[in-house]
């Protein structure tokens, strides 16, 4: 049986209180019929209470109203994965093919009754994709990839991941520290797009069966952004992960990237020294780069110069400050680099990160010998540190003397502060979020020339807690309470 989509409004208008769709802790709304294939009835009964069931000839009978589009909640509806075909009376009615509950969905359905269409899944890959901002370009991969990184750079994502399943391909985005879903591939359309990836970020196409790193440039509008791509061999084809850089403008400023003003005047005492060592720590996404290009500002400022980098890679061109790429096939490492760097005579080092033990030993001696060095270590805290840099087997009676203080930060999301938190909300679209913020340990030794052992050392010196930290953040109002208890478990 075939219908008009005229039609199966006006059959939902008369069948709406036979039909209902429960999905447990869905807010109470109006709601819902169902147009389905008959051999996904079955699948459906253990989700819903009434079927319609439909014949649909062609998918085009499920097309959104055009003037939908320019509704603020439409994108709202696309990101959390619904298709909305139309609004009367502030009554949507969206499309969707799995009856699941999602916050997003939560979110719209509290602020509009909604009727919910379920289709099954291939029907609804077909229309979302016909109307998805990404999706519904021209199947060039070159048009795709551009598609795919607009949408990463106007949604302010850091990742873009590209991964493989048996019979299809997902793509999902870093949107505010979260992994979330975008869109779905065939194998070819996959394949096509990779190979695109890996061409214009300068890797071996027929190589497939070890990783590769690449780079390539993107012009967005006036600016260019910067994407550094890693290629992986898994069991159906290469997962990658495009990072990128300069999506979002960065002052690089000390009191511009969240850090407490306690800890901005003590880091700014410990970048008054003529040398030593500071280390900023945290997991990997956490802002580490960020926070240390900040503290460069902050010296270049105070003419400190010159100033050298060691990074792999570059992440942003700072002008003034003479910056060194590593390159691992030309067997130019951190440890090779740094003994470099010395006889450059500069009078402040970045090394991007410290992995090993040559890396950390040359660091400390230059630290020790009238340098100062800025460096970043994977660590969850403080403690962590110290006992990494024990693991590494370095002198810590030296690196005692050396150190002028740890900062260990984790990346949180920012509370949206306006009164409007719905889906129409101009800062935050619905999620509760504005961009991310810091939340920091800062860790500033006593001058001592001994110690008895790593908990000696660290009750003699000033500490600024991640408790501490998240206490300010509640009293601020600047964290969600949610997150900021997933900081103290970790």
């Amino acid at each position: 049986m075939s219908r008009s989509i005229s039609e199966l409004f006006q059959f939902f208008q008369t069948q709406s209180n036979q039909v209902n769709l429960n999905i447990g802790s869905l807010p109470d709304i109006s709601h819902e019929f169902l147009v389905t294939e008959p051999q996904y009835v079955d699948w459906l009964n253990q989700y819903i209470s009434g079927i319609a069931t439909f014949k649909l000839s062609s998918t085009s009978q499920l097309c959104p109203d055009p003037e939908l589009t320019q509704q603020s909640t439409y994108q709202a509806w696309i990101d959390a994965k619904f298709i909305p075909l139309s609004i009367y009376n502030n009554q949507w009615t969206v499309l969707t093919c799995t009856p699941m509950t999602t916050s997003s969905f939560d979110k719209l359905c509290h602020h509009s009754n909604t009727h919910v269409i379920i289709v099954d899944p291939d029907v609804w890959l077909t229309i979302y994709r016909d109307n998805h901002p990404v999706l519904r370009c021209p199947k060039d991969p070159i048009d795709q990839l551009s598609s795919l990184i607009n949408y990463a750079i106007e949604h302010h994502a850091s990742d873009i991941h590209c991964e493989w399943e048996a019979t299809y391909s997902d793509v999902w985005m870093r949107i505010q520290g979260q992994l979330t879903w975008i869109c779905r591939f065939t194998h070819s359309e996959c394949s096509a797009l990779i190979n695109i990836i890996k061409l214009q970020s300068g890797m071996d196409i027929s190589m497939n069966h070890k990783p590769q790193d690449g780079y390539l440039s993107y012009k967005y509008q006036t600016s260019h952004i910067d994407i550094r791509v890693s290629s992986l061999p898994t069991s159906y084809g290469d997962s990658i992960v495009l990072r990128l850089f300069g999506s979002q403008k960065k002052s690089f400023e000390l009191s511009q990237i969240g850090l407490p003003e306690n800890v901005i005047q003590s880091l700014n005492n410990a970048l008054s020294n003529t040398n030593g060592l500071i280390l900023v720590t945290g997991p990997t996404g956490s802002g580490k780069t960020t926070t240390l290009y900040s503290m460069l500002k902050t010296l270049q400022t105070n003419k400190r110069q010159p100033i050298i980098t060691l990074e792999d890679p570059i992440e942003a061109q700072l002008p003034g400050i003479r910056q060194s790429p590593i390159n691992t096939n030309a067997s130019y490492e951190f440890s090779t680099g740094l003994r470099a760097i010395l006889r450059q005579d500069p009078e402040v080092i970045m090394i991007g990160e410290i992995r090993d033990h040559d890396t950390a030993k040359y660091a400390i001696n230059a630290a020790y010998t009238g340098h100062l060095v800025v460096s970043s270590l994977h660590t969850q805290d403080c403690r962590s540190t110290l006992r990494r840099l024990m693991g590494l087997d370095i002198d810590m009676s030296l690196c005692a003397q050396s150190l002028r203080g740890i900062l260990s930060q984790k990346l949180v999301g920012r509370r949206c502060t306006h009164p409007d938190h719905s889906n129409q909300c101009p800062d935050c679209h619905g999620t509760g979020y504005v961009g991310r913020t810091l939340i920091v340990e800062w860790f500033e030794p006593h001058p001592q020339r001994s110690f008895h052992s790593i908990d000696d050392f660290i009750q003699c010196g000033e500490w600024y807690s991640f408790e501490m930290d998240i206490n300010h953040a509640i009293q601020t109002n600047r964290c969600h309470e949610r997150d900021l208890q997933e900081i103290i478990v970790s």
